[in-house]
């Protein structure tokens, strides 16, 4: 009813007025007539995914900002114990340097951890690590082709014979090719390269995971901790991947199961350890 309610960036008619911003925000009103009309201004001129990221929530005001308060409490609280183990794992492989499982394994944390800052749903624009929308959404991406690539040389340290030497070099080119162009270009362009690119490196961990278990690789403890995880990953990984292109409602997944993978680790840290 002509009262502002809610401003995302700026709002333009040409790409260089236009300031692009994904940032969740409650707004609160009283209703005083029968009738309100709630009127939304969108332009996009920057990304593939224009338009509102989630369909707005109507409620009572106390209950639709206690909902929105505890999805953020709840992220960054499972963030943060990601991020702490990731930090615990990077010590942990400075002391044992024969392995590269702990270091692996700490930048595999750290990475998913600064990746759901900047991902959906976009917490970052209500704490100090907001960043403009372009180049958040540039580290999102770059992120996520940075999990997969760290999940490749995983896999492949664990299960080189499953896969020629030649063909994982092609792998890891595509990918720093992919990160070279996320850098350089704008996300119209990048945005519809990386599920390709992501799809297609998925496909090859699935292909060492798939042979693993084939050669029934998976009784020593070590390498069935590792194939799980990264089984349920996967799975989430595409349904996150999903979720995004479709502009589906459900939840992103993909940051607590890899909660679960790290409590998995954590165990085998502990008892290789003590």
């Amino acid at each position: 009813n002509e009262f502002l309610l809610a401003m995302n960036g700026e709002v333009a008619i040409t790409e260089g007025e236009q300031v692009p911003k994904m940032k969740p925000i409650v707004g609160q009103f009283q209703v005083k007539e029968r009738e309100v009309y709630l009127t939304m201004q969108l332009s996009n001129f920057y990304s593939n995914r224009g338009g509102l990221g989630q369909n707005l929530r109507i409620g009572e005001a106390e209950e639709v900002l206690a909902e929105y308060t505890t999805s953020i409490i709840i992220s960054y609280f499972v963030n943060g114990c990601v991020f702490i183990t990731g930090l615990f794992s990077l010590l942990l492989s400075m002391l044992n340097r024969r392995s590269k499982d702990e270091l692996l394994f700490a930048l595999f944390c750290i990475v998913v951890a600064i990746r759901s800052i900047y991902a959906r749903p976009f917490t970052h624009t209500v704490t100090v690590f907001e960043l403009p929308w372009v180049t958040a959404v540039k580290i999102e991406s770059i992120c996520t082709l940075l999990l997969v690539l760290i999940g490749l040389i995983f896999c492949y340290d664990k299960f080189q014979s499953l896969i020629a030497k030649s063909f994982m070099f092609g792998a890891y080119t595509i990918l720093g090719l992919q990160i070279a162009v996320v850098l350089l270009m704008e996300p119209t362009v990048f945005q519809s390269m990386v599920p390709y690119v992501f799809v297609f490196e998925l496909m090859i961990v699935v292909y060492m995971i798939a042979g693993a278990i084939n050669r029934k690789l998976y009784h020593h403890e070590d390498v069935s901790i590792h194939l799980f995880g990264f089984t349920i990953m996967i799975c989430a990984a595409v349904h996150d991947l999903i979720v995004v292109l479709v502009g589906s409602e459900a939840p992103m997944i993909l940051l607590y199961i890899v909660s679960i993978y790290v409590l998995l680790m954590v165990y085998k840290f502990s008892r290789q350890y003590t």
